[in-house]
């Protein structure tokens, strides 16, 4: 069996997949990453000096960037053909279903749900109904009125009565914006790690 090829990192001396580093870089990406974040940690005030002046030399190239991702993002989650669109990927399974597989909806702008018939059935009913509107108000007071993220009380008191959306099982009281996140994820733990990762890398706290 033919072994996998492989390079010893120059800071932390583990031998690691070709992948593992950047491109013409004797350290590891953990290693680099770690460094840079320790480096921006250091000198904050440069750093938010640099950006400040690399966003202004290169504002509408960003910008262009920007729109160039938003567009890639809806063409992946909106499917189409020569004849218009006839796809959808579901907000929840993240499966590319032809859109007879939708429940209609006016408040969409593409006139589907955002999520499949299959997904739906699993979830819990609307927060309209009696029995869920009891059980978000037991939450909230046992969540003394704060988001079960951030811990933000909301000004007017609206909480969001999150669910898992491959089971449907129901379970906290959080805001509309640590909602909307979670609903961005798809609640993959995996890719909110990266996302702090990320983060932290560039300086954020």
């Amino acid at each position: 069996m033919d072994s996998v090829p492989s390079k010893r990192c120059s800071k932390c001396g583990e031998a690691k997949p070709p992948g593992a580093f950047y491109a013409s870089r004797p350290d590891c990406k953990q290693c680099r990453d770690a460094a840079h974040a320790r480096y921006v940690e250091a000198n904050r005030e440069r750093v938010r000096e640099y950006r400040r002046r690399f966003y202004e030399a290169n504002r509408s190239k960003i910008q262009e960037s920007n729109r160039d991702s938003a567009r890639e993002q809806r063409q992946q989650h909106h499917p189409s053909t020569e004849d218009g669109v006839t796809t959808k990927r579901c907000g929840s399974c993240g499966e590319v279903k032809p859109l007879d597989a939708f429940h209609k909806s006016k408040r969409d702008r593409r006139g589907h749900h955002r999520y499949c018939k299959e997904c739906r059935a699993r979830m819990p009913r609307p927060q309209g109904s009696k029995t869920l509107r009891t059980h978000l108000s037991k939450l909230i007071e046992a969540q003394a009125g704060k988001c079960a993220i951030c811990g933000d009380a909301p000004e007017n008191g609206s909480l969001c009565l999150d669910h898992d959306h491959a089971t449907g099982e129901l379970r906290a009281a959080l805001c509309r914006r640590c909602n909307t996140v979670l609903g961005s994820v798809r609640d993959s733990p995996v890719l909110l790690r990266s996302m702090a990762h990320y983060l932290s890398r560039y300086g954020s706290t």
